[in-house]
């Protein structure tokens, strides 16, 4: 994702986002909002801001809970259904978010939602230009990291501790483009491939296995007991690669890295595991699922120490892009 250069006609606080080729604004009520949005959705290139797309305005003022509110491009409901996944919850006016908190989350209030633990609101507005951006196009994503290759790009996918952002990290200190450490993003019908622009969230012990001391770093626990570092990320040399080359997927540590070749039940059965498509419905998972195992050579990794695990997944198949 990458946020497009503000107009003038619309006012310094707006912002332009752009998610695998849908593009929407983001209207901030302050030059400092402005700037948390543009930092956490990596501002980096500057294009023309869209004159049609939805735009969504975000209020953090000092002392009173966030507020988002869909400004334009649908009613408000919507932006509550997108945040929920679900239009059969566009009733419900509170909503508890059990990755985070046992206490309620979100709010809808008719035409805002407000959130209710501040500390949040960059979640959610992230959530609410994905859920936006399903419901008005026509993709699959991945949890997964995106790293360039010379023959397409690397995805890694893993369960959370499996050693996902530890891997790319020790990939990006060897000189890879990395593109996400959260979602890769296919566009639908081509499977065209777009990276959820992020950072690398890095554990403690994922700094230390990577020869850097977590002392004095900016940690952020979203989840208590989970800390978490964001290192800057290099802007990367080249545009994400549009093709999928490799999908990996993390299966546990040994004294070495070793790959195995993943086909069939076994790799759809993992996909579906980090499949997010925006629909419940079984089948349908299942089919995209197995789409993206039929395009895409699925692997097995056994993570070694970080430096050769890293340096396995890039010269294996080819090198740096």
């Amino acid at each position: 994702m990458s946020p497009l250069a503000a107009d003038s006609q619309i006012g310094a606080p707006a912002l332009g986002v752009e998610i695998a080729g849908w593009r929407s604004v983001v209207e901030a009520d302050s030059a400092e909002t402005r700037r948390r949005v543009a930092r956490d959705l990596e501002a980096r290139d500057a294009l023309r801001l869209p004159a049609d797309g939805p735009r969504l305005g975000v209020s953090v003022p000092p002392g009173r809970l966030p507020r988002l509110r869909l400004v334009k491009g649908g009613a408000p409901a919507e932006l509550w259904q997108a945040l929920l996944g679900s239009a059969d919850e566009s009733n419900a006016r509170l909503y508890t978010d059990s990755r985070f908190s046992a206490e309620p989350m979100l709010e809808f209030t008719g035409d805002e939602v407000v959130v209710l633990q501040p500390r949040f609101w960059p979640i959610y507005l992230h959530s609410a230009l994905l859920g936006l951006m399903s419901r008005q196009t026509s993709n699959v994503g991945l949890h997964a990291g995106v790293v360039g290759l010379e023959d397409g790009a690397l995805l890694l996918a893993g369960r959370s501790g499996a050693g996902k952002s530890t891997t790319l990290w020790a990939m990006h200190l060897q000189g890879a483009d990395v593109y996400s450490d959260e979602l890769a993003i296919f566009r639908l019908p081509d499977y065209e491939l777009h990276a959820w622009r992020t950072g690398v969230g890095l554990r403690p012990e994922g700094l230390r296995l990577n020869g850097e001391q977590p002392a004095f770093k900016p940690w952020q626990e979203w989840k208590p007991g989970d800390p978490k570092y964001r290192p800057a990320l290099r802007s990367p040399r080249r545009p994400c690669p549009p093709a999928a080359g490799r999908l990996v997927f993390l299966e546990g540590f040994g004294e070495r890295p070793v790959l195995r070749p993943m086909a069939g039940g076994e790799a759809t059965g993992r996909t579906i595991e980090v499949l997010q498509c925006g629909d419940p419905n079984l089948p349908l998972r299942l089919d995209r699922a197995a789409e993206i195992v039929s395009r895409i050579p699925c692997y097995g990794l056994i993570c070694g120490a970080p430096a050769a695990t890293a340096d396995l997944l890039l010269h294996h198949w080819g090198g740096l892009v």
